[in-house]
Order: structure tokens, then sequence, then C-alpha cells
């Protein structure tokens, strides 16, 4: 008996029948193992609202920052030489005027001497040509030259009691000796850093500030003064808060934070326990009491509402999340997109021509998680 010849159709009709079949357990399998999909978030949960119309509530910001002190400085001699004097340590209190160091004053001494002596030769010089030129014995030009010679001794004698004034290293101010760099009995260069000197009577608190916040905070401060309430807590000393004034900020931003640097002065503190140094790190807190002044919208029936509660939507309209109270359920909102129309923006606030009304509540945060017909409850500070 013959075997029947397979033909090249009757192969493509067997490979197309085990694709199929592999493709169908595939499918079953992916069914099979398919993971479940995470069903939508409906939990109830507290979101921060406002009502428009309402006095709107600042927000109270904090900042990190590192103390300093209101003046330092790194002392130095003059003039070189060998210390011969150098008592203080770290940490120690000096007044102004205390002696701080001393240099080997000899050959000091020894200059001085000898611009005395050479002064003292220029001028003997001088009065014997002055009486010269009364008897016309030298000329006018003999004694101008006598006299600038006895002028540059006197130049020569001040230069050197000056440079042994200098062998002494005295406080300019009072304070406190934070840092320093020799040791007693050390040859050192005329403006070597000998220590450093800082007044902590008075300190700095320096702290970077977004650019929002600092316009804002500038604004208002100089609009209403007593409106912004400024005070730093130091990590060190948890619970105890103490006032603070801006002294200073930048104008140009860190090419890396985008923030400005800006220094908040504060004295220190009279009681004796607490001790505050510069290096140490604390939060400086802005409080905008609720007077603050406001720019109010230009125009009868305009509301106005924080920038952070409008969200923008693919076709490029703005909206809020409306909040009405749910039906038989006490407590609970929900929310509901409801699409507005703004006008000019003032700041952090932004005018709403169309949309709302006074009255309306609306969501103050999480607008960007929201979704239609969520349930929330009001988030109480």
């Amino acid at each position: 008996m013959s075997t029947p010849t397979k033909t090249p159709k009757n192969i493509l009709g067997r490979t197309i029948g085990i694709l199929l079949l592999a493709a169908a357990v595939a499918g079953i399998i992916f069914y099979h193992n398919k993971p479940e999909e995470t069903p939508p978030d409906t939990s109830v949960r507290p979101l921060k609202s406002l009502v428009v119309g309402e006095a709107i509530r600042r927000p109270v910001l904090r900042f990190p920052g590192t103390l300093d002190a209101d003046t330092g400085v790194d002392l130095s001699f003059e003039v070189g030489g060998r210390i011969i004097e150098f008592p203080l340590v770290r940490g120690q209190q000096v007044e102004k005027g205390d002696i701080l160091a001393k240099l080997d004053e000899s050959d000091f001494k020894n200059q001085v001497k000898d611009a005395q002596a050479q002064l003292d030769l220029a001028e003997s010089t001088l009065a014997r040509t002055q009486k010269a030129l009364e008897i016309n014995a030298v000329s006018q030009e003999d004694y101008s030259k006598a006299k600038a010679s006895r002028d540059a001794a006197k130049a020569r004698l001040a230069i050197a009691k000056k440079s042994l004034d200098d062998t002494v290293l005295r406080a300019k101010f009072s304070g406190t000796v934070s840092e320093t760099y020799v040791d007693n009995f050390q040859t050192v260069a005329a403006g070597t850093r000998i220590l450093k000197l800082q007044d902590i009577s008075v300190l700095n608190l320096d702290v970077q500030i977004p650019e929002t916040y600092l316009t804002r905070a500038n604004r208002v401060s100089t609009e209403r003064p007593d409106s912004v309430v400024t005070t730093v807590e130091f990590d060190s000393l948890p619970g105890e808060r103490f006032p603070v004034e801006l002294k200073e900020y930048s104008t140009s931003a860190d090419p890396v934070t985008q923030t400005f640097r800006a220094t908040y002065t504060m004295p220190h503190p009279e009681d004796d326990t607490i001790v505050l140094l510069p290096g140490m790190t604390g939060t400086l807190t802005v409080e905008i009491t609720e007077d603050a002044p406001v720019p109010e919208a230009p125009g009868a029936g305009l509301v106005q509402i924080p920038s952070d509660a409008v969200g923008t939507a693919s076709d490029a309209s703005f909206f809020v999340w409306l909040m009405t109270p749910a039906e038989g359920e006490d407590g609970i909102w929900t929310v509901t997109k409801r699409t507005i129309t703004i006008g000019e923006r003032t700041g952090d606030l932004v005018n709403v021509t169309s949309g709302l009304a006074a009255g309306d509540r609306i969501a103050a945060a999480g607008i960007t998680i929201l979704t239609e017909g969520r349930s929330v409850t009001l988030y109480s500070d």
C-alpha cells in the first residue's frame, strides 16, 4: 500500500490549526490570571474648603533657617612677628578694648628709636639752615630741602610708632571668641587670621523664601506692618518662640533653588539660661493676620478666591469644586465640578466674574485628585 503524500496545502492547514489552538489556550490563561482592577477610592476624607465672600484665612508659612551673629569678623595683626601672648580660648567673652594677643615688640621699639634719632638730626639741621638763611648764607632751596628731610623723618617716626602699637591686638567690640586660628609663640605674617570675634547680642536668621511668598509678605508688611507676625522657634528650645524682624533680602534668586535669601534679626534673650549661638537651626513662622489688607475686586458683583482653588480643564476652561451637603447624611458633602470665568489676578487671589456667588462653598485643596460626586467631610484646623 502506498503512503499518501503530504501536500503543502495540508501542511499549511495543520499549522494554522495549531496556532489557533495555542492562541485559545493563551487567552484562557490570561483571563484566569488577569490582575484585578483597583477600585476607585470612594472613602470619605476630610477636605479643606472655604466659603466664597468670607474673609480668606491666610496660611501660616514656615521656613527653616540658620542663626548667625549680626557682627562677626576675623581679626589679624597689621604687622608680622612672633606671638608672645595669646591667652584666649574659644567661647571666651571679651570687652571692647581688651588685649587679645601680643607680638614680640623688641624690633619695633628699636625702629621707633632709630626714627626718633633721625627726626632729631633732621630738626637740628633745619634749625641751622633757617639761621643761615636769615643772613643769606644758604639759598632758599637748601632750606626747603632741610624742611622736607625733617617732614620725612616725622612721617617715618609716626609709621614706626604705629607699627609698635600694632603689635598689640585689641577687641574692636565686645563679643565672643568663636574661633582661634594660631597658637602662642607662633610666627605670623601681617594679615594672618588670628581669631574670629562675634557679637551675639544681636542675632540674624537666614532663610530661603520662594518668590511668591517674599513678594506677598513684603507688600503686606509695607501696607500694614502690624498685620504680619514673624517668630522663630529653635530646635534646641522647642515650644519657645522669639519675635524677629525682617532686616534685608537679596534681589537675585539662587540659581538652583530659585529662592531668595532673607535675613531676619532679633536681640539675644536676656535670660541667662538661654544660649543661642551662630550655626543653630530654627524655623521661621510667618503669620498674616485676618486684618491684613486684601486687594478689592474691581467692580461690583465680583468675588475673589485663592488661585490655588482654581483648576484648568482639558479644554483650557477654568473650574472649581463646588461642595453641597449630601441629602440624608449629616456632615457629608458632595463635590461637583463648576465651570467659572476668571478676570484679573491680584497677588495670590483671582477675580471670578461668573460661575460663583457669595456663600458658595468650594474646595480649597486637593483639586487635582477630586472626582465628580466624591463624598467628603469638612476639614477642621
